[in-house]
């Protein structure tokens, strides 16, 4: 039984990982360029938005942690207090606040690590989108003939570029200038479209 899950998981993986690697659709229109290359970055700022919201929910669970074990410390030093002298209590504290804060150092050391992975997977999800969107744009070029105009082409390409480059956990759309640029060269291509 658990060979047969283990082998159909191996089929899935294999299928999706021979959909992303096949070679890209060669984009008839500007306004399906414009379509194909939102989705390269649509999955590069869903990936972004997903760790932001992680690494708030990580901190806020962090903070919240942090303030349970000191009042923890708080209450089981004034029952330790009860039965030994007040150096004895001063000591149990001490060694308890040290304890929990070697805790802290590591659980914050491996927050940390957590969020540099996840800033450079959302970085090698904007350079493979960048690959993917300049072999688009590439293929888009050579089925052009020479006197057709690539003006709006050129310019969605740039938009989309400076976008995407913008694209981050703390931004995860880019910034407001770059996605109001992509936003209006988007528009205009599915206008032009029409």
């Amino acid at each position: 039984m658990h060979k047969g899950i283990f082998i159909l998981i191996l089929s899935s993986f294999v299928a999706q990982q021979a959909v992303a690697d096949a070679p890209p659709t060669i984009p008839k229109s500007v306004s399906a360029l414009s379509a194909s290359l939102s989705s390269l970055s649509e999955a590069c700022s869903a990936k972004a938005a997903d760790f932001a919201s992680s690494d708030h929910r990580a901190i806020s669970q962090s903070a919240a942690d942090r303030q349970l074990a000191a009042l923890q410390i708080r209450s089981d030093t004034q029952v330790y207090g009860v039965g030994h002298g007040s150096r004895e209590t001063t000591e149990y504290m001490m060694d308890r606040m040290k304890t929990q804060a070697d805790t802290d150092a590591e659980a914050s050391k491996q927050l940390a690590g957590k969020m540099e992975d996840e800033t450079n997977q959302v970085t090698a999800c904007i350079a493979s989108a960048e690959d993917s969107g300049k072999a688009l744009y590439s293929g888009f070029k050579k089925t052009r003939g020479k006197n057709q105009k690539m003006d709006e082409a050129n310019s969605l390409m740039t938009a989309w570029l400076v976008n995407l480059k913008t694209v981050s956990k703390q931004t995860p759309k880019g910034s407001d200038e770059a996605s109001t640029g992509w936003q209006r060269a988007k528009t205009n291509a599915e206008l032009n479209a029409l």
